[in-house]
């Protein structure tokens, strides 16, 4: 497109090779112009002499003279005073005796001054340059500038010298000598990238939150069945010990009669046999009933612990609901801690991050942790349904492995949890209509008038922006 404005091209001819008949030029060739503006066009035969020819237009846009089809050595074309879009008109000059004829081409532009690249992306002591395209001026004539003081710019380059602290925008400025029209472009300036000790530090840090998951395995709560199944369980130990208890004592007492026999018997040897085999009786009974004993006592402290409001934690007890609580605040920690090692890995891998960010990585754990316990109380006082429960939800009711899941996505995804706990603040303390405040702050701007030093109209009741906060 840098080329398309340059005068003097030659457009092709038709009917060039006739004997006889002139050759035909039209300069310029090609231009561009915005809304508003004009050009002469000249019909110049293989000579470059000026040469009377008949102008014909297409599409009839804008305003011209001659009219078209009428012979003439020029032809002023003006492009409409408002131009949308971009748009092409042909002008096309024949040759008053014979076939010759050529073209030119006008441009329609909705922008005045066009500058390419629109938008660029500049770290310190990078540069780009920039090209201006001015509507009705061939030569593209600009006057650079830039919005701020920030980097230089020669010729259309742009060079960073200066570094920012954080995400710099910098327009520059490009005035046309014909008309002082302008075209802007956008330059953001982007921070260095933050290194040294502290910055390894961080990573450190986040590398010591994932150890919590340790802390989470030592807190995680034994597996024990139902609390009626366990009794259950319990209960058919007990009988089968009693049972093999009773086996060990007749067994016992039929070792002592064969005992006795063989004491008084004549003949020992069967009577010793007797005594063998009553003895291999007793073990096994005693065998089966220590087993069923062992069985009884491990059935025992099941049932014990599925009846027990505490759980063992480390080298202490604490209730069964502070033991979740525990891994509601570990889980939500470690979720969020997920999300800020995967951004602190990416940023760190492409040269982006900013130390202004230090505190944001520093914090999103204990806001993932918080987070997921507010969940938690909302789920258990009953803002939300949940599958098998309602309203007062048990912490013996809810399954260890579900309330870590949800709030390790809690954490993780601690803008959409937000969300979702703004929706349920909205449908629960949203105030109904008709109960406005009769002032309220954010009440409609109106408009005062104060008599000034000259008499002008000073519009008042607007208050002032003092910022925007940035959204990450």
């Amino acid at each position: 497109m840098a080329d398309e404005n340059v005068p003097g091209q030659n457009a092709e001819l038709e009917g060039a090779g006739d004997s006889g008949v002139p050759q035909i030029s039209i300069t310029p060739t090609n231009i561009i112009l915005a809304g508003g503006q004009a050009v002469t066009f000249k019909a110049l035969d293989d000579k470059d002499k000026p040469l009377e020819v008949n102008w014909e237009i297409s599409p009839k846009l804008g305003a011209f003279a001659p009219a078209s089809g009428t012979a003439s050595r020029t032809f002023r074309y003006i492009a409409p005073a408002q131009v949308t879009g971009s748009q092409s008109v042909v002008v096309i000059a024949t040759a008053t005796r014979g076939e010759a004829a050529a073209t030119a081409t006008i441009n329609l532009t909705a922008v005045p001054v066009e500058i390419t690249p629109n938008e660029v992306t500049l770290k310190l002591n990078q540069s780009q340059q920039f090209n201006a395209v001015v509507a009705g001026d061939p030569a593209n004539a600009v006057t650079w500038n830039t919005s701020a003081k920030i980097g230089k710019i020669e010729e259309g380059l742009y060079t960073a010298t200066e570094p920012v602290e954080e995400s710099t925008t910098v327009t520059v400025i490009a005035t046309s000598s014909l008309g002082k029209k302008t075209g802007r472009a956008t330059v953001t300036l982007v921070p260095p990238p933050w290194t040294g000790r502290w910055r390894n530090i961080l990573g450190a840090y986040l590398l010591a939150v994932f150890s919590l998951v340790f802390l989470l395995l030592a807190l995680w709560p034994p597996a024990v069945p139902e609390q009626t199944m366990a009794k259950a369980a319990r209960s058919e130990a007990e009988k089968n010990a009693a049972e093999k208890a009773q086996v060990w004592k007749d067994a016992q007492n039929a070792l002592d009669e064969a005992r006795t026999a063989a004491t008084n018997a004549t003949n020992k040897v069967p009577a010793e046999e007797r005594v063998k085999i009553a003895t291999a009786d007793r073990d096994r009974a005693q065998t089966a009933s220590k087993l069923a004993d062992e069985d009884l006592s491990n059935k025992e402290a099941i049932a014990t612990e599925a009846a027990s409001p505490t759980v063992k934690a480390f080298w202490w007890r604490i209730s069964r609901a502070t033991d979740i609580l525990l891994l509601v605040l570990l889980s939500g920690a470690l979720g969020s801690f997920l999300h800020s090692a995967r951004s602190f890995a990416d940023f760190v891998g492409n040269r982006r991050i900013s130390g202004s960010w230090a505190w944001w990585y520093f914090l999103h754990p204990f806001m993932g942790a918080i987070l997921a316990l507010i969940f938690y109380m909302a789920v258990c006082g009953g803002f939300f349904v949940v599958t098998g429960g309602g309203a007062n939800v048990q912490a013996a009711d809810l399954s260890a492995y579900g309330v870590a899941a949800v709030a390790t996505l809690v954490g993780m995804f601690s803008n959409q949890a937000t969300q979702k706990l703004a929706d349920v603040f909205d449908t629960l303390f949203k105030p109904s209509s008709g109960k406005e405040l009769k002032d309220p702050l954010n009440h409609p701007a109106q408009t005062a008038t104060v008599s000034g030093p000259a008499g002008a109209a000073v519009p008042g009741g607007a208050t002032p922006a003092v910022g925007q906060a940035k959204k990450s």
